[in-house]
């Protein structure tokens, strides 16, 4: 059950003023308590400002001015406030878990198509305080006791290492196209070449014509299908269409070859 605020103050007073440090009873609401900007992060460093100019999709990082101490009967919801939903910012914090004694931080994003100024003081969201049953242990996570921005703590290094993992394979898949294109014009330029050759040459007459064009289809196909081997970690329907055509260009020489000389 969320506390109200005759509730929240009475919690504050209990646990002698540590729920909330600071604590401003003109903060407090119906059933919330006002959070305000204390300090800015950009890039994981604080911002030495008074107040900045938040651009139309920048995202930044807030420390509000309070601290929070909560009971292992207590967790902290952060919410945003309808006059800032209304100018256009997305709020997002965590859960505050049982136990959990931090200052709170606030990821901003300026879903506007305007300009927002951000000021120290300012209140920038409201918390609210939720009733549980009581737990045996409280949060003892990566971001336990954090009172100055922390960035990702200990998932820095996990996280890391999956966007080098992705910006890897983002390398590799770029790699593969890179290679079908090249593999792809040599083949186009070998037949055009292929294909002129053959009708400006004295030497060559019909069906020989056809006997060119089909060896030189076939021998770009079987090069595209080899390299698509080594260029692709997977296989694709590309290598296989490619043996195709290669396995039929083949057959067709080789019958060609057949009647022309029971022929003679």
């Amino acid at each position: 059950m969320k506390l109200n605020g005759h509730e929240i103050e009475k919690l504050q007073e209990s646990l002698d003023n540590s729920l909330i440090s600071p604590f401003d009873i003109s903060h407090l609401g119906v059933v919330s308590y006002d959070l305000s900007i204390d300090s800015f992060y950009q890039g994981g460093k604080k911002v030495e400002k008074d107040s900045i100019q938040l651009q139309p999709e920048e995202i930044i990082f807030v420390g509000v001015t309070e601290m929070i101490k909560l009971p292992l009967d207590i967790i902290g919801i952060v919410t945003e406030k309808n006059s800032r939903i209304r100018q256009g910012l997305e709020i997002v914090a965590p859960v505050y878990q049982p136990g959990h004694h931090t200052r709170i931080f606030l990821r901003i994003k300026n879903i506007s198509s305007d300009e927002i100024t951000l000021s120290k003081k300012d209140k920038i969201a409201q918390i609210l305080f939720e009733r549980i049953n009581t737990v045996e242990k409280g949060y003892e996570g990566a971001f336990t006791d954090e009172f100055s921005f922390m960035g990702l703590s200990s998932y820095d290094r996990e996280y890391k290492s999956r966007r080098v993992e992705k910006k890897y394979n983002d390398l590799k898949e770029l790699e593969s196209k890179i290679y079908t294109v090249i593999i792809a014009l040599m083949g186009v330029f070998t037949a055009i070449i292929s294909f002129v050759m053959t009708l400006f040459s004295r030497s060559i007459h019909g069906f020989d014509i056809l006997l060119v064009t089909i060896s030189t289809i076939t021998m770009i196909a079987a090069l595209f299908g080899i390299s698509s081997m080594f260029v692709f970690t997977n296989k694709r329907m590309q290598t296989y269409i490619s043996f195709l055509i290669t396995f039929l260009g083949i057959l067709f020489i080789f019958q060609f070859n057949n009647h022309f000389y029971i022929s003679l």
